[in-house]
């Protein structure tokens, strides 16, 4: 089949393979999700028809090196490898890894998710972290997709609180240098010994911890374990004409005194680094 339910059908095992970091399930289920996806992608750009038999055509070789099918293994292996490395399953990594370069050769789709997440490693190092008090949420697949349910479902219901931001309950954030560890542990070697971490600096805009709500939303209890929720910090309409109104010449000037003050009469947490 080439539909959208054959497509539905065929990425939920390659979820749960991710999830549960099951190698055999992700080596089994990644082609035929390569297959669907670059068939679908194809035909929305009028470049396939729907077979006679409804069946889903196999990869040519050269849309196995399309950009495509490409993007989408990418994405695919590197968070199969992403999960594999919180949960410090090297094997896993290890054996998707061969099973792909044994069917399709060392570019397989994905290739370069995989050689990224291991490429500073393989080299011997050092593995590059801007700063060693960076902070980061993580959540799997399944919280991702259990979120966005609980959200649309409390949302629609007829009987709400006023939210509409709703943050699933992550615990604590990890610290991306104790990630960089963890990856260098599973590839066998020993951070500061065999592979070294080096710090490269802040970018522009970027912050040291993630914030999660805004500092004028407060915080709402739903009812729902391992969620949380918040009211929306909603300026009067007059206040955003007035904002619009002196912000668009301060933009057309390139008037940034300008703009940074009206940003921050409108959004209070403008410009509050993480440093």
């Amino acid at each position: 089949m080439t539909d959208m339910m054959e497509l539905k059908k065929r990425k939920e095992p390659l979820n749960l393979s991710i999830v549960h970091v099951d190698p055999d399930a992700f080596i089994a289920n990644i082609m035929g999700w390569l297959e669907i996806t670059a068939f679908i992608s194809a035909q929305r750009a009028g470049e396939a028809t729907v077979p006679a038999d409804g069946i889903t055509p196999k990869l040519t070789p050269q849309q196995l090196a399309g950009g495509t099918v490409r993007g989408i293994g990418d994405a695919a292996i590197f968070a199969f490898c992403m999960t594999a490395a919180l949960k410090g399953d090297k094997p896993a990594v290890e054996k998707v890894e061969a099973a792909m370069i044994e069917g399709m050769g060392k570019e397989f789709p994905g290739s370069y998710g995989l050689w990224h997440f291991k490429a500073q490693i393989d080299a011997g190092g050092p593995v590059t972290v801007t700063h060693p008090d960076m902070v980061r949420y993580f959540m799997t697949i399944r919280e991702a997709c259990d979120l966005v349910l609980t959200a649309v479902t409390h949302a629609l219901a007829p009987v709400r609180l006023d939210v509409s931001v709703y943050v699933l309950n992550m615990g604590q954030p990890v610290k991306i240098v104790e990630l960089a560890e963890r990856m260098i542990r599973l590839s066998g070697l020993e951070p500061g010994h065999d592979i070294d971490i080096v710090f490269t600096g802040m970018r522009p805009g970027e912050r040291l911890n993630e914030i999660l709500f805004a500092t004028e939303e407060p915080a709402v209890e739903i009812g729902i374990a391992g969620i949380m929720a918040a009211k929306p910090n909603e300026p009067p309409m007059q206040s955003l004409h007035k904002w619009i109104a002196a912000l668009t010449p301060a933009v057309e000037h390139d008037d940034r005194a300008t703009i940074r003050a009206i940003l921050k009469d409108a959004i209070p947490e403008f410009g509050l680094g993480g440093g």
